[in-house]
């Protein structure tokens, strides 16, 4: 079982160090929390980032495909297919939401998306602390077995 488990750390700790190797391109928009949809997958809300195996000493272009955001109030606007790739840096590139009605409500959008967001970390890091606390607790307790076969942990 432990060797399963050490096995699964070591896949993950591969898998997500591969998945953040490569040339970085960030899509973002304003307001934030538009849909960034590309060649038809919708990849979340924006910023979203990803990684590219391109040479950045020879390469100065990167072909990203068909790529827009839309806003929740469906105001869309698009992404160049060809984005310049930097040496020793990465490419963001920010769509501005179009003007028209809706702009309130792709405000308000965003707003909820970030409280949601700054919910979520503030339950991983409570998680995380309970967790230590647990260890810290139960690395204290010490046990012993009598002659009888009676354990008892203090």
């Amino acid at each position: 079982m432990k060797y399963f488990q050490l096995l699964s750390l070591l896949m993950a700790a591969f898998v997500s160090g591969c998945a953040q190797s490569g040339y970085q391109m960030t899509f973002d928009t304003f307001p934030q929390s538009a849909n960034v949809i590309c060649n038809g997958t919708n990849y979340g809300y924006a910023p979203v980032t990803w990684y590219y195996d391109i040479n950045q000493e020879t390469d100065t272009v990167l072909n990203i495909g068909q790529c827009y955001a839309q806003w929740s109030s469906g105001a869309t606007a698009k992404y160049n297919s060809q984005m310049p790739v930097y040496k020793n840096e990465a490419t963001i590139s920010t769509l501005q939401r179009p003007n028209g009605p809706g702009y309130s409500q792709d405000v308000n959008f965003n707003v909820q998306v970030q409280q949601l967001n700054a919910q979520s970390r503030a339950a991983a890091a409570a998680e995380d602390a309970a967790k230590t606390a647990r260890r810290a607790a139960y690395s204290n307790i010490k046990c012993s077995v009598s002659s009888l076969g009676i354990r008892t942990c203090y």
